[in-house]
């Protein structure tokens, strides 16, 4: 029945019932409390009453029906006993005179001589059997019959008016108490659960097309807010993941068109000479050698233009390196030996390869093939964009990080320097992404792949690379890769 409800209303039931089981334990305490003042109240009013009739006797030698009526007033009733126990006086009359009452309490106090009381049965007892308190006080007057004086009061008279009263305010109390926590419980358990109907209304809306939406926090000192919070740093998470992803996505279906338009050209060309050499090629020794000769041209091209589309797949499913340490002079010096032989093969006049190396090893944690392979690129597109008679330089050197203790090198540089026609602005921001081209490169042959190679080579060996050019001075492209950390220390002593 409870899991039915809905939990504003469990939690009203609960206050309810717990404010009402209080109350009911309120109410017996208290009426435990008020049954102990009425029978101290009966107690000290008989006592009193007592007390005064001994004293009106002692004084006057007895009592008067003005003194039997002041005395039984408020329903007391009075009686004088003589040694014998038998009634001498009394308010009301309903004891005829003479008559002995029962009981041992009179007794005691004729013969101890002190006042005393106790719960007793009525003084008409055994036709009145109520428990009353009588308080029975001893009498010294010579002359006076009277020795005895009790005076009985009813516990029911003394409390019934009191009661009544009690009763009448604990239950209009109680209702209202009732009726006023009802409200207040359901009020505030709304008001409390109300981020819960707010982050549920706004949960609902939240869909993967928009993740951007956040729940409300109200305050995030209870645990509502938490939650709120916590979910709201999931969906931070979320949509972080989403993003890469359509990232990720976006960039493999760039990828692919780009790498089909790279494809397209030498496939058309190979067609183009398949074609040519079946309908007239063959019959023509010249013609059909330099068909052959552009195949293998062409098939070579998309080779290395394959190769490189491994390469970057190989990076982007972050295949692991082999790295062991290297002296980084042999790898650029062997870098620079293949750049002039590869200016020297594609004749081109008068263009030098210069290298600047240290004398100390600057030793570096890499894939030697690899770090090869990006100075060599870069040295690639300097020496295609060099013109006549112009000058690469290769320069190895080591630099202290920005954040490093000043004068300990951590890095390893290597810049390569051409006298090129330079990089505009714009296009230096993009050279590093896939099969972009700058508008100059778009005279030459290539696939816009090398330098997002080096760039992706040397961000998994924790390295970078950059360039600085400014148009008709040629460019700088700086290549950065951290050092070994037991050679940068052995080197240069603790950081």
């Amino acid at each position: 029945m409870l899991t039915a409800m809905p939990i504003r209303w469990r939690l009203t039931l609960f206050h309810v019932l717990t404010v009402l089981g209080i109350g009911v334990l309120l109410v017996i305490g208290l009426f435990a409390v008020f049954g102990i003042a009425v029978s101290e109240a009966v107690e000290q009013q008989a006592s009193s009453r007592a007390n005064e009739a001994a004293r009106i006797i002692e004084s006057t030698g007895g009592l008067s029906d003005d003194d039997l009526a002041s005395l039984g007033r408020d329903n007391v009733i009075i009686i004088g006993l003589d040694e014998r126990g038998a009634v001498v006086a009394q308010t009301g009359g309903g004891i005829p005179a003479g008559t002995t009452v029962p009981g041992e309490l009179w007794k005691e106090v004729l013969a101890n001589g002190e006042g005393n009381g106790g719960d007793h049965l009525g003084p008409l007892a055994p036709w009145d059997d109520s428990i009353r308190y009588l308080h029975a006080e001893p009498v010294n007057a010579p002359g006076s019959p009277i020795r005895v004086v009790e005076a009985v009061v009813s516990y029911d008279y003394v409390g019934q008016t009191q009661f009544e009263i009690v009763t009448l305010l604990f239950a209009g109390i109680g209702i209202l108490v009732i009726v006023l926590v009802s409200i207040g419980s359901f009020f505030l358990v709304r008001f409390s659960l109300a981020p819960v109907a707010d982050i549920a209304r706004s949960a609902a809306e939240i869909t993967a097309v928009d993740l951007s939406r956040r729940l409300p926090v109200r305050s995030n000192r209870d645990e509502l807010g938490q939650l709120a919070v916590t979910f709201n740093e999931l969906l931070e998470r979320l949509e972080d993941a989403f993003r890469h992803r359509e990232r990720a996505l976006e960039d493999q279906r760039r990828f692919v068109a780009d790498a089909s338009h790279e494809l397209r050209t030498p496939l058309t060309s190979i067609l183009g000479y398949a074609r040519m050499l079946r309908s007239w090629g063959l019959a023509d020794p010249e013609a059909a050698r330099e068909a052959v000769i552009a195949l293998e041209r062409e098939a070579g091209r998309m080779e290395a233009l394959v190769e490189r589309l491994l390469q970057l797949a190989r990076s982007d499913e972050g295949a692991p390196l082999r790295l062991e340490a290297h002296d980084l002079r042999e790898i650029v010096a062997h870098a620079a030996q293949r750049a002039r032989a590869s200016v020297t093969v594609a004749a081109r006049p008068g263009v030098t390869v210069r290298n600047e190396i240290p004398s100390e090893p600057v030793m570096v944690v890499c894939n030697a093939e690899q770090i090869g392979g990006v100075i060599d690129i870069v040295l690639d597109n300097a020496a295609r964009f060099s013109p006549p008679n112009g000058e690469i330089t290769i320069r190895l050197s080591s630099t202290p990080a920005a954040t490093g203790t000043p004068g300990v090198p951590d890095r390893a540089m290597v810049t390569v320097s051409d006298r090129g026609p330079g990089i505009a602005p714009a296009d230096q921001k993009r050279i590093f992404q896939r099969f972009y081209r700058a508008e100059i490169s778009r005279t030459t042959r290539g696939s816009g792949l090398g330098l997002a190679i080096a760039h992706e080579t040397l961000r998994r060996h924790g390295g970078s690379i950059a360039v600085a050019s400014t148009p008709g001075r040629g460019s700088t492209f700086t290549i950065r890769l951290p050092l070994a950390p037991s050679i940068a220390t052995e080197a240069f002593g603790p950081a």
